[in-house]
């Protein structure tokens, strides 16, 4: 036990170490890193109607946002604030002791949210897993969705999506 309480103590502290560099890596590229929230892409993109999936392995590097935590992690999940270290620490020490429950997430387009449980999203990216368990609801978007999206790129897509649209009711009508 003391010898995994040892090593949730560094395993937090090296994700949470990697925040600095990746905000360092991040001044230099046009995207900022931050997790995407849930309902600013529903707002976005007006989406509603959903449809249960069940369990299914799905990968790690698909999941960009959460539902209601994505101010507590970076984009690649990574533990923003110290504050989080004694939850992030018990999931954790249940990675090394047992593994722990399938997550639950929302899927659009090709990418994933996450409802319950961002810090086991958070373990396995510090792990380097490349997939885990998640019982998935799929919500219908108008547009794809992809894992290197950001909402203004998301954005810009619904945008020309509704601009064609709009383009074909018009001729439907001029046509008629």
């Amino acid at each position: 036990m003391l010898v995994v309480t040892q090593q949730t103590l560094d395993d937090f502290a090296g994700a949470h170490h990697q925040v600095f560099w990746e905000r360092i890596s991040n001044m230099f590229k046009t995207k900022t890193g931050e997790l995407l929230s849930f309902y600013a892409v529903q707002r976005v993109l007006g989406f509603h109607a959903m449809t249960a999936k069940g369990l299914q392995e799905i990968e790690v590097d698909q999941i960009i946002g959460s539902v209601g935590r994505h101010r507590e992690f970076t984009r690649s999940f990574l533990p923003k604030d110290k504050r989080v270290a004694s939850r992030w620490r018990q999931v954790d020490e249940l990675f090394y002791e047992k593994g722990f429950d399938p997550i639950k997430v929302y899927k659009v387009g090709q990418v994933y949210f996450v409802m319950d449980g961002n810090h086991r999203v958070s373990v396995s990216r510090a792990h380097n897993l490349k997939t885990i368990e998640a019982y998935v609801i799929e919500f219908t978007s108008p547009v794809p969705v992809y894992p290197d999206d950001d909402l203004e790129s998301i954005g810009q897509r619904y945008e020309r999506f509704e601009s064609e649209r709009k383009k074909d009711i018009n001729i439907t009508k001029i046509g008629t």
